[in-house]
């Protein structure tokens, strides 16, 4: 059982890159498609919180910071992307 734990905790960050590359080759696909600038969202606002809560939870654990880090990028930006940004005036 210690195996398959070890082998979870150290394929999680690639699992989580890889996540994160497949959400970002989809959003560049889809300004090319013709669709508005996709500025209408908080995806890297929610990156940066992710990122930051994710390294302070696993650090208090005296944990793997980077898991905590890659895994809070991930959720963050998968937040940030459901949450839209009012429209300002004048656009």
């Amino acid at each position: 059982m210690k195996t398959i734990l070890d082998f979870i905790r150290d394929a999680s960050p690639w699992v989580a890159i890889g996540l994160a590359l497949g959400i970002l080759a989809s959003r560049s696909g889809a300004n090319k498609s013709g669709r508005k600038k996709q500025d209408d969202n908080y995806a890297i606002e929610g990156m940066c919180i992710g990122m930051s809560f994710g390294t302070a939870l696993e650090a208090a654990r005296g944990r793997n910071t980077g898991l905590g880090s890659s895994l809070g990028m991930l959720l963050g930006l998968a937040a940030g992307m459901c949450i839209q940004k009012k429209p300002k005036p004048g656009r």
